[in-house]
């Protein structure tokens, strides 16, 4: 609690609003989708699930190595219908374009809570969407090329 108050304190002195979010404990996914992909109007990938090894999905658990990122993920099959329908919800309720990735955290009795959507996702190696593209036998060099031809015919 103590931690708490010394953070409100400090945020009170930066800004004048402050938000503050429930922590909500759970098994981290992400699901990427990609508009007009193989046929689909809106092409959700396979959800990723995330397993730090480190107390929260921090830079450390993403880019050192510190997770375990599996995909197709082991959710059942009921829960991966339900993060790629939301994925899909999610990329049209913000209006986007093109492609995105939303993160979703699964509590296992209140069920998937959207964290935050990614308008522009990384496409590196260690990226979450490449990752998922490999599952589908697709690459980032597909997706770019897809990307190119949608951006083409605006």
């Amino acid at each position: 609690m103590k931690e708490l108050i010394a953070g409100l304190a400090l945020a009170a002195e930066l800004d004048e609003e402050i938000l503050v979010e429930e922590y909500i404990k759970g098994t981290e996914a992400t699901v990427g989708v990609i508009e007009g992909f193989r046929g689909e109007k809106l092409y959700a990938l396979p959800a990723v699930e995330i397993r730090p090894k480190t107390a929260f999905f921090d830079f450390a658990a993403k880019y050192e190595g510190k997770s375990d990122e599996i995909v197709p993920a082991n959710f059942p099959m009921n829960v991966k219908m339900e993060l790629s329908d939301m994925a899909r919800k999610v990329h049209n309720a913000v209006g986007l374009r093109h492609y995105s990735r939303s993160d979703f955290i699964i509590h296992p009795k209140r069920g998937i809570y959207v964290l935050e959507v990614n308008t522009l996702p990384g496409l590196t190696g260690e990226s979450l969407v490449p990752k998922s593209l490999r599952a589908v036998g697709s690459d980032t060099h597909e997706l770019i090329d897809h990307l190119i031809g949608l951006a083409l015919k605006r």
